[in-house]
C-alpha cells in the first residue's frame, strides 16, 4: 500500500516536472521570438550581412584577447595581484551592467510583443516573471562576459584552475547580485507607478532613476580604484562595499562566500517576484506633449515624433545630469559635450516618424532625407542651447567646447540616421540598431586606429571626415530608395 508521504512527494515531483517544462517552453519562445525579430528587418535579413557581423566581431573579439593577454602577462600566476586586477576591472564593468540593464529593459519594453505573447499564455503570473528575468538575465550575463573575455582568456592562461574561482567571487557573483538589486528597484518604481495609477509610464520613471543611480555611481569610480590599489598596496583587509563578494571570499572563504552570496541573490528574487506588478501593463512610446505646428509643414511633422518620444525626453534628462556631474567636477570646458546623447532618437525617426503614405506618394528619397536631417537640427540645437544655459552658473563652456559639441549633433545625427536606415528599428524594436550601433563600434574603432597609423592631421583629417559623412548620406539616401520601391512593389 502506498503512503501518503509517497502521494505527496510524487505530487510535489510532478509539479516540478510541469513548471520546469513551461519554463524552458515559454523560454525558448522568448528566444525565438527575438531571434526571428533580429533577422526580420534591414541589412540583418542578408545572410551575407550576418555572417559578415559574426567574423567580424570574432576577429575583433580574438584581437582583444591577445593584446589583453600580452599587457597581463607580467602578472604571472601571483593570485593577488589577479584579485587586485579583477577588482579594478569589477568597478569599471558596474556602469556597463547598469548600462546593459537599460538596455535591456528598453528593449523589452519596446519589443513588447513578446510581452503579450507571454501574457497571452496559460501559465502563473511568477513563472511569467521568472521566465522574462531568466532572459533578461542571460542577455545582461552574455554582455558582461563578452566585456570581460579578454581580461578573463588572460587570467585563464596565466593561472589555469583558480581562474574559476577567481571568475566567480570577482565578476560571476557580483553582477548577479547587481542585475537581482536593479531589478528589484526597477519592480518597485514599476508597483508605486500602479498604485498611484500611472502603470504606462512606469519604464519611463524606472529609466530616470537608473540613469540618477548611474551619474551617482559615476563620481565614486576614481575613489573606489585608489581605494583598491592603496589596499592592494599596503596590505589592507579592510572590506569595501562594492568588491564585498571577492575580499569576502580572501577572508573567510570561498564556500562560505559562495553560499552566502547564493542565500542572498535568493532572497532578493524572491522580494522582486513578490513586488512586482501582477501582470503586464503596455508602455506609452510618447509623451502627451502639445505640439501645435506638427501638421503646417513636413518638417514640423518629422520635428513632432522628436519632440514626442519618449526617448528624446530620457536622453535629454540622461545629457542633462552628466553636464551638472561635469560642471560640478569643474569641467566646464567642455560639459555640453553629453548633449550628444540626444542624437539617438534619430535611430528610431526613420522606421517610426515617418507615416506609410510619405514613402507611398509624396516624398523622394533626397527630401525625405532632408527633413528628417533638418527636424532633427531644430530639435536638438534647441536642446543643446538650453545646455549651454545650464553651464552658465558655473562659467559656461570653452568656444572649443562648444563647436565640438555643436559639430557632435551634426556627425550624431548623421551616423544614426543611416544606422536607423539600415537597421531600422520597426514597430519600435531596438534589436536590430543594438547590432547596427555593435558594427559601426568595430568599425569605427578600426576606422581609428588607421586614423593613428596614417598620422592623419590637421586639413587632411578634415576633409577625411567630411568624405565619410557624405558618403554615409549618399547611402542613407540609397537605402531610403530601396524602402520605397519595397513598400510600392507590395502597395501593388
Amino acid at each position: 500500500m502506498v503512503s501518503r508521504q509517497n502521494v505527496g512527494a510524487y505530487i510535489m515531483i510532478r509539479k516540478l516536472h510541469d513548471g520546469i517544462v513551461r519554463f524552458a517552453i515559454v523560454f525558448v519562445l522568448l528566444t525565438r521570438f527575438f531571434r526571428r525579430t533580429l533577422i526580420q528587418y534591414g541589412a540583418l535579413r542578408n545572410t551575407t550581412v550576418r555572417r559578415l557581423l559574426m567574423a567580424v566581431g570574432a576577429v575583433w573579439m580574438i584581437f582583444s584577447c591577445i593584446v589583453a593577454y600580452l599587457f597581463l602577462r607580467p602578472l604571472g600566476a601571483d593570485r593577488n595581484k589577479w584579485s587586485m586586477m579583477l577588482d579594478l576591472s569589477w568597478v569599471s564593468t558596474i556602469p556597463w551592467v547598469i548600462g546593459i540593464f537599460l538596455l535591456v529593459k528598453m528593449m523589452f519594453a519596446k519589443a513588447d510583443g513578446a510581452l503579450r505573447i507571454v501574457s497571452a499564455l496559460p501559465v502563473t503570473g511568477i513563472l511569467r516573471g521568472l521566465t522574462i528575468k531568466a532572459s533578461e538575465m542571460c542577455v545582461v550575463l552574455t554582455a558582461v562576459t563578452v566585456s570581460a573575455l579578454a581580461v578573463s582568456t588572460s587570467l585563464l592562461l596565466s593561472t589555469g584552475a583558480d581562474a574559476i574561482s577567481l571568475a566567480c567571487f570577482h565578476l560571476l557573483l557580483p553582477a548577479l547580485l547587481l542585475y537581482a538589486v536593479l531589478s528589484l528597484v526597477w519592480d518597485a518604481i514599476d508597483r508605486v507607478m500602479s498604485l498611484v495609477r500611472l502603470p504606462q509610464f512606469a519604464s519611463v520613471t524606472a529609466i530616470c532613476g537608473m540613469v540618477a543611480m548611474l551619474v551617482g555611481y559615476m563620481t565614486l569610480v576614481l575613489p573606489l580604484v585608489i581605494d583598491i590599489q592603496e589596499r592592494s598596496l599596503s596590505g589592507d583587509d579592510t572590506i569595501l562595499w562594492a568588491t564585498a563578494v571577492g575580499d569576502l571570499a580572501s577572508r573567510v572563504g570561498g564556500l562560505p562566500t559562495g553560499a552566502g552570496s547564493v542565500a542572498l541573490l535568493l532572497t532578493i528574487m524572491v522580494a522582486d517576484m513578490t513586488i512586482s506588478p501582477p501582470r503586464y501593463r503596455g508602455q506609452a512610446d510618447y509623451l502627451p506633449i502639445f505640439c501645435p505646428v506638427a501638421g503646417r509643414t513636413d518638417i514640423t511633422m518629422f520635428a513632432a515624433y522628436l519632440l514626442r518620444s519618449k526617448d528624446t525626453f530620457l536622453e535629454t534628462v540622461l545629457a542633462t545630469a552628466l553636464t551638472i556631474m561635469l560642471c560640478m567636477r569643474g569641467n566646464t570646458e567642455f560639459a555640453t559635450l553629453p548633449v550628444c546623447i540626444v542624437t539617438f532618437t534619430s535611430l528610431s525617426q526613420f522606421a517610426n516618424g515617418t507615416v506609410a503614405i510619405w514613402n507611398l506618394r509624396r516624398g523622394s528619397p533626397a527630401y525625405t532625407y532632408l527633413c528628417m536631417i533638418c527636424s532633427q537640427l531644430a530639435v536638438y540645437t534647441t536642446i543643446w542651447l538650453v545646455i549651454v544655459l545650464l553651464t552658465l552658473p558655473w562659467g559656461g563652456p570653452t568656444p572649443f567646447g562648444c563647436f565640438y559639441s555643436f559639430t557632435g549633433i551634426i556627425a550624431g545625427s548623421t551616423i544614426c540616421t543611416m544606422l536607423g536606415i539600415a537597421f531600422p528599428m520597426t514597430k519600435q524594436n531596438p534589436l536590430t540598431t543594438i547590432v547596427g550601433l555593435g558594427f559601426f563600434a568595430i568599425v569605427g574603432t578600426i576606422l581609428l586606429f588607421a586614423i593613428g597609423l596614417l598620422d592623419l592631421h590637421g586639413p587632411i583629417l578634415a576633409i577625411v571626415l567630411v568624405l565619410i559623412l557624405v558618403a554615409m548620406t549618399l547611402y542613407s539616401i540609397l537605402g531610403i530608395q530601396t524602402h520605397q520601391r519595397s513598400m510600392r512593389h507590395e502597395r501593388r
